[in-house]
């Protein structure tokens, strides 16, 4: 659950996006052994504020098509799931619902498919690269 929760993580406009993993379904294909498919939805909330911090992401939300958005999550799978080594597709999709009048929610549906050990490996990078603070960090390490 922390290697999908940390591989979801990325960096926005100086934002940190830490996500909630739920819907989480892995098989193995039956042509390859070696090769796994993983899925699971990345949930993410922001302040509908609208105070200094909380204006750019209501702003950028309620875009129709929240290309920005999407585009740094396409840039951070680059990284970390190199397209040589995993295959990967994700989708967005925002939440608006009624319950929660002081949040805005969106949802990535995330694919992973390729040899376990390069999924592994995509995990592995994620942690190092992770642009929230990492366990050596912490000052009662």
């Amino acid at each position: 659950m922390s290697d999908l929760k940390t591989f979801a993580t990325f960096r926005h406009e100086g934002t940190i996006w830490l996500p909630e993993v739920a819907d989480i379904e892995w098989c193995r294909n039956p042509d390859n052994p070696r090769a796994v498919q993983v899925k699971f939805c990345a949930m993410y909330q922001a302040s509908r504020s609208r105070g200094a911090r909380g204006a750019p992401v209501l702003e950028l939300l309620q875009t129709s098509s929240c290309d920005a958005l999407m585009t740094s999550f396409q840039r951070h799978l680059e990284i970390v799931a190199p397209a040589a080594d995993v295959n990967t597709s994700f989708r967005i999709q925002l939440v608006d619902s009624f319950q929660s009048r002081t949040e805005l929610q969106f949802r990535l549906k995330l694919r992973l498919e390729g040899e376990t050990a390069k999924i592994m490996e995509s995990f592995n990078k994620a942690w190092e690269v992770a642009p929230a603070a990492k366990m050596k960090d912490c000052p009662l390490m």
